[in-house]
């Protein structure tokens, strides 16, 4: 009794301290403990000292000498109390050696393990010892199950104390795992596992920090770079929970009951590690999510700068980006939704594991998930709010174009704007009309891509109602076109039947045109532009009408122009060669009746072009030529049209019957009768030159009566005279030059005799240019020299004026040498066609219109208003070469 008191004193000073062989619960287990106690009376110090020292070795991590212990000598262990085996058969016996011998074998093998292990110091990492280290930790748990299941066999042996005792000695006490063989094994496989799986844990420990860190960052959406190297920090905690759970794994080989502590750990961590591992690849899901929506944004399409234009060309990268990045972005967010409450999550938030704490990443985790549902929420209905808000702005752009380009249809028909253009109007109606049906298609289109975004509509309904307003709006504005049609059309009849008449004209002119007849398409040119002038109103109801019109008019004035220009010019020259001619020839009258040609000519050559036709100093000069002639000539013939005519013949009559009656008194020797019928003739002659100083009938009457009366005084006084009409400077071409030739034209059909007469009368018209002076053989040669100057200054001259100039005044030079050097009236003629306007001058639709007004102004003596429109016609440079305006600006001048 001693001994056993002192047994259990020792017992319960040892087992207190360390915690490891503390009182079982109250029950039968108690009893049975205090039976088992019971039957090691004889050996309680020897026994319980053992074991309490492999206790202190297991718990050192000392597990070499705690195994050592279990084979010493000193202890000799499992023959401790063998004598005492009762057996009822040798087998019984046989089985007992049988799994002692393999229980000591494992033991030995568990040393040499432990050995080995200490000496090769793992380090366990992915890459070295892990094949090795898994190796040993299965060998140890092999001979762990070999020993267990050799006690399990020993306990078949029966209840005998040895038995009892051996159980005891490998099994350890229920009270506490780490007791007895087994336990001490058990042990070492907790300390082995644990050091790796918490070296294990280190190894990515400072990746998880960073990962919870990142999670629970506000900066997560604005650094891409950081979610890539998340995702590569989960995967490698992933591997590492692969690993773990690889580690842990070996708990389940243990053959050690379901409800044990080692395996109950065993399974709360292998819980945690799999929940951990999902709830990395759901992090892993979250992440690529973030990386998603930055890379969203980053490739997210501009605004369009011209929205109308896009819109309907339909180019909508803009828009189905923006809805593309808002369901992309609900598709992120419910995938952070689901995350929230994926089961592993809670799984791990349920997990009882003592070893490896989650608190900190699950609280990140679901941190991460709330984060970026409510982030990838509110940019996903700030998506669709921009969607709607580009819709709803491209809708009112659409309508304002449509209702821009209405107005500008209604414009069309409006007087107020200037030009009315009726047919536009109409084509352009349909088209525009079209076009709004297309628009109101958009816009409808709008609203139903916006539908997609339906559970966020309460965030856009504004711009939902500006779409709707613009569909009602495009759609009125689309009834109004029928109205808008039917009046450009009566404006259209109107100007297209007034042009119709001006074209009547203008298809009669042409068909003149092409029969030559010049006259008549003339006139018909001259009917279609006063129709135009009187048909302007109609007109002005389409302006592409109106400019067509006046295109046509202008187009077919210049096909006469060009056509008959040469024509002109050659006429020109035939008028002049003719009136020259006649001119040469004495037929003073009929050359002048060919000026009046020319000049009736060159009027309406000048309105055709509309220009002042320059000076053509040629014409000018036989025109002068003919009009000194026929000054000279007037008064010498009573005019037959003249109211006096009568009276003047009868005077001449007169004078005649008296001056023959003088001549009879004369030669019956009546010399007071004959004095007093020669007074009378003088005095009807007097009567007579009173109206016709110049009388070619009075003069020589009168000229006869005085050589009759006196014919001595007569002669002296016609030498006298002759003398001073020889000495007359008749190239002054003056009235006493004119005078002077008339008293020698006088003189000669009195006298046609008298000597040196007709010399001085020749001179005297060649000075007066009444006929060419005679040519010379130097004046040809001349005349030739200057002609083929004049030729070379025309060939080099092109249209450069000043050339052109000089060639013209050499060919006239040529002509002064030579009147009919026909190369130099051939060279002015060439001259003709180069110089001047080349073609008409045309007004435009606007400029001629402005004449009109003006010409009626000044005809209604609004002499200020016409003034004003007229200085607006000289503001283009273009105007001042019109021949009606310059002809209108002298009247106004004269009038102001």
């Amino acid at each position: 009794m001693k001994n056993k008191f002192r047994f259990l004193f020792i017992l319960l000073i040892i087992l207190l301290p360390l915690s490891a062989f503390s009182a079982e619960k109250k029950s039968d287990k108690k009893k049975n403990e205090n039976e088992t106690e019971a039957l090691f009376s004889s050996y309680p110090e020897e026994w319980s000292t053992c074991l309490i020292e492999v206790l202190r070795e297991t718990e050192k991590h000392n597990y070499i000498n705690a195994l050592n212990i279990f084979l010493s000598d000193s202890y000799n262990i499992f023959e401790f109390n063998k004598e005492k085996f009762s057996h009822s058969n040798d087998s019984d016996a046989k089985t007992l050696n049988n799994q002692t011998k393999s229980i000591k074998e494992e033991i030995s093998n568990l040393i040499t393990l432990e050995q080995n292990i200490e000496s090769t110091k793992f380090s366990y990492s992915l890459a070295s010892n892990a094949d090795e280290l898994n190796k040993s930790l299965g060998e140890i748990i092999k001979s762990y199950n070999k020993i267990f299941s050799a006690s399990e066999e020993i306990k078949k042996l029966g209840k005998d104390s040895y038995i009892q005792f051996l159980n005891r000695t490998i099994s350890g006490l229920s009270t506490n795992a780490n007791t007895g063989l087994l336990g001490t094994i058990g042990h070492q496989i907790d300390w082995l596992c644990n050091s790796l799986m918490q070296k294990i844990e280190s190894n990515y420990d400072g990746e998880l920090k960073n990962t919870i860190s990142y999670f629970e960052s506000s900066t997560i959406f604005t650094q891409k770079q950081k979610a890539d190297s998340q995702i590569a920090a989960l995967k490698k905690i992933k591997q590492e929970q692969i690993n773990l759970a690889r580690i842990n794994s070996f708990y389940n080989e243990l053959k050690i009951p379901a409800n044990s502590e080692r395996k109950k750990n065993a399974g709360d961590r292998e819980k945690s590690f799999n929940a951990f591992s999902h709830l990395c690849d759901v992090s892993i899901e979250i992440c690529s999510s973030i990386n998603s929506i930055l890379s969203l944004f980053e490739n997210a399409a501009a605004k369009p700068k011209n929205i109308t234009e896009s819109a309907r060309n339909n180019v909508t990268t803009y828009s189905e980006s923006l809805i593309n990045q808002a369901k992309e972005l609900s598709r992120y967010s419910r995938i952070s939704t689901s995350a929230k409450k994926n089961s592993n999550l809670f799984d791990l938030q349920k997990v009882s594991d003592s070893y490896f704490k989650r608190e900190d990443f699950t609280r990140a985790f679901s941190r991460l998930c709330a984060f970026t549902e409510q982030y990838a929420t509110t940019q996903s209905i700030e998506c669709w709010i921009k969607t709607a808000s580009y819709f709803a702005e491209a809708s009112d752009l659409l309508y304002t174009e449509d209702l821009k380009s209405f107005n500008s249809l209604e414009g069309y028909l409006k007087e107020d704007n200037q030009f009315i253009y009726a047919q536009r109007c109409i084509n352009e109606a349909t088209d525009l009309s079209n076009l709004i049906t297309n628009d109101m298609k958009l816009v409808t289109g709008y609203k139903e891509k916006l539908n997609e975004g339906y559970v966020y509509r309460a965030n856009f309904n504004v711009e939902l109602q500006q779409l709707s307003a613009a569909v009602t709006r495009m759609n009125s504005l689309n009834a109004k076109f029928s109205e808008l049609i039917n009046n450009a059309r009566s404006k259209l009849i109107l100007s297209q039947s007034a042009k119709n008449e001006i074209d009547k004209f203008l298809n009669d002119g042409l068909f003149y045109h092409n029969k030559n007849d010049f006259d008549n398409s003339f006139r018909a040119l001259q009917r279609a532009q006063s129709t135009y002038i009187e048909k302007i109103d109609d007109l002005k109801n389409d302006k592409d009408i109106q400019d067509k019109t006046f295109a046509d008019i202008n187009s077919f004035r210049q096909k006469i122009i060009d056509k008959e220009k040469p024509v002109f010019l050659s006429e020109i020259r035939n008028y002049k060669n003719e009136a020259r001619i006649s001119y040469y020839a004495g037929n003073f009258d009929q050359a002048n009746a060919v000026l009046i040609q020319i000049e009736n000519k060159r009027q309406m050559w000048s309105k055709l072009m509309d220009i002042e036709l320059e000076t053509d100093s040629e014409f000018e000069r036989l025109k002068d030529f003919i009009t000194t002639a026929l000054a000279i000539k007037e008064g010498r013939e009573i005019s037959p049209y003249d109211s006096k005519a009568p009276e003047m013949k009868q005077n001449l009559s007169l004078a005649n019957y008296y001056f023959d009656e003088g001549k009879k008194y004369t030669e019956n020797n009546e010399k007071e009768k004959a004095k007093k019928q020669l007074n009378l003739a003088k005095e009807k002659i007097n009567q007579v030159k009173i109206y016709y100083p110049r009388s070619r009938e009075a003069s020589l009457l009168s000229l006869k009566i005085d050589q009759y009366v006196d014919k001595e005084t007569f002669d002296q006084t016609i030498k006298a005279k002759v003398e001073v009409l020889s000495h007359i400077n008749y190239k002054e071409r003056n009235a006493l030059a004119q005078a002077s030739y008339i008293d020698l034209l006088d003189l000669y059909e009195l006298i046609p005799d008298y000597k040196g007469l007709k010399e001085i009368i020749d001179k005297a018209e060649i000075q007066l240019q009444i006929k060419p002076p005679p040519t010379n053989d130097n004046s040809i040669i001349k005349s030739k020299e200057l002609a083929k100057e004049a030729q070379r200054l025309l060939n080099n001259a092109g249209r450069d004026e000043i050339l052109l100039q000089q060639a013209k005044l050499t060919a006239e030079k040529a002509l002064a040498e030579n009147s009919s050097n026909t190369q130099a009236l051939m060279i002015l003629d060439e001259i003709s066609l180069r110089t001047g306007s080349q073609t008409a001058v045309v007004l435009s639709p606007e400029d001629e219109t402005l004449y009109q007004q003006a010409l009626k102004d000044l005809q209604s003596n609004r002499v200020i208003e016409a003034s004003v429109k007229l200085k607006k016609l000289l503001e283009k440079k273009s105007n001042s070469a019109s021949a009606k305006i310059l002809k209108l600006k002298k009247r106004i001048e004269a009038q102001l």
